[in-house]
């Protein structure tokens, strides 16, 4: 097997030779992830840093932060024909946070892609994820990807789009600008939500979230379960800001 492949590869690049065809291997040497470049959007950078929340009822909750994996420096190759400098890095923060009396956990990921070397971190793709999972890490309702979070209003709609019964899966998504979500005023927030039926069976310990609201400065500011509890950020005006 191991000869074989080392006779595919000796062909491959004879071809390329004689053909003058192939393009040449650019690389980039990646630095690995800045906290710089997302702390805006972060609820804590520290194992055991929390997060408040207060619900519609006034009953408290908390998130806490129980993992943290970052990518390492690395480097970056394209069979491509780009300039040197246009090989773009693409970094990652992965936080678990466990949430206060649930068996659910929440996967929050952060990441950027810098386009080409020396790109300005504000004009860089800044993406957050987030994933509910069970203890064992295992996705377990409904996923939210906010794109371009840096730079909002060249990505979302003000307003909601217009929903479709006849497409499954629907996911509505906005942005607000100087929004003021609890007793928080924030320069804009984005928002998503699903309007279609729970993904997973619902329970007391089971987090099954529908809408999710984010901002600069705080990360989650909001969120909403299918059983119509409102979850509200708590208490940014001493921890944020």
């Amino acid at each position: 097997m191991k000869k074989a492949l080392l006779t595919r590869v000796a062909i491959t690049i004879g071809s390329c030779l004689l053909l003058a065809g192939c393009p040449s291997l650019h690389y980039a040497q990646c630095d690995g992830f800045s906290e710089s470049n997302v702390a805006s959007w972060s609820m804590g950078d520290e194992i055991g840093d929390t997060a408040a929340f207060v619900d519609n009822n006034g009953s408290p909750l908390e998130l806490t932060l129980i993992s943290r994996h970052d990518s390492e420096p690395h480097r970056t190759i394209l069979r491509r024909k780009y300039e040197i400098n246009e090989v773009p890095c693409k970094n990652w923060s992965v936080r678990r946070y466990g949430i206060e009396g649930m068996d659910t956990v929440l996967r929050i990921t952060l990441s950027n892609v810098e386009r080409f070397q020396g790109q300005s971190p504000n004009d860089q793709n800044l993406t957050l994820s987030i994933t509910p999972e069970n203890r064992d890490g295992v996705p377990d309702g409904n996923q939210f990807s906010f794109n371009a979070i840096n730079n909002p209003e060249s990505y979302y709609p003000r307003e909601f789009q217009a929903f479709e019964p006849k497409i499954n899966n629907q996911l509505k998504e906005r942005y607000l600008v100087d929004a003021t979500i609890g007793s928080e005023r924030h320069a804009y927030v984005i928002e998503q939500k699903h309007d279609y039926p729970a993904v997973i069976s619902l329970d007391d310990k089971r987090v099954a979230i529908r809408r999710v609201m984010i901002a600069k400065d705080a990360g989650i500011v909001q969120f909403e379960q299918y059983n119509g509890r409102v979850f509200t950020r708590a208490g940014l005006s001493s921890t944020q800001k």
